[in-house]
């Protein structure tokens, strides 16, 4: 099959997936198109080469974020050890979440603090968690599904008044994640004025639906 044909057939299976529901599947298509090799005789030119190291080597430095992300909360979690230089410098959007999770691991502890906040309700310090350390694409679209479950009052309440004790008792926790947590505190205007929840979800980002699914069902049960 021609370079271009395979590009294609590529294009259109993953296009027909749903990335929330199917990105393992999605994954296995990218690493197979990217590991595919030129056909058989086809020079493998020196540009060909370096966009395959570079290639390499962002794929590596996400890998290493996204696992950092996940196992951040984590009891044993070493910053030093796991936000160490990763080669991330070189992609724009990898190096601001590196800098990102540097920035929450100096206020780490601080965090695990406000949880034990009188006020804080757990489930709405678990978002908070996870939203603190995922990639910049996935943090906006749980932002807003975070804040959509709040048309509900119950839930909307136990948001502000988790807001207003992170604001009054732990404000440099508060400041990690200001603009949301604003819009927390005032839900109901940002739900009046943002409209419908829409987008779409990477990778990391299906891990995290399932885990804000949880605990929304959680605040809706208890």
């Amino acid at each position: 099959m021609a370079k271009s044909e395979a590009r294609l057939a590529y294009l259109r299976s993953t296009l027909e997936l749903d990335p929330a529901n199917q990105a393992g599947r999605i994954l296995e298509l990218r690493r197979a198109h990217r590991n595919s090799r030129p056909e058989s005789g086809a020079p493998r030119t020196p540009d060909h080469v370096h966009a395959q190291r570079v290639q390499r080597t962002r794929e590596s430095a996400e890998r290493l974020l996204i696992a950092a992300g996940r196992a951040f909360w984590d009891e044993d979690f070493d910053a030093d050890d796991a936000l160490s230089p990763l080669g991330s410098e070189d992609f724009p959007d990898l190096a601001r979440l590196h800098q990102r999770l540097r920035r929450v691991a100096g206020h780490r502890d601080q965090v695990l603090a406000a949880g034990e906040l009188n006020g804080v309700d757990p489930n709405f310090f678990e978002a908070l968690c996870l939203i603190l350390v995922a990639p910049e694409a996935e943090r906006v679209e749980h932002r807003r599904l975070t804040l959509s479950a709040m048309g509900a009052r119950r839930l909307r309440l136990l948001g502000q008044r988790s807001a207003k004790a992170l604001h009054r008792h732990a404000p440099e926790v508060y400041a990690l994640e200001k603009p949301w947590l604003d819009d927390v505190r005032h839900a109901k205007r940002y739900l009046r004025e943002a409209g419908p929840v829409g987008g779409t979800l990477g990778c990391f980002g299906a891990y995290l639906i399932f885990r804000l699914a949880r605990f929304l069902y959680t605040w809706l049960v208890d």
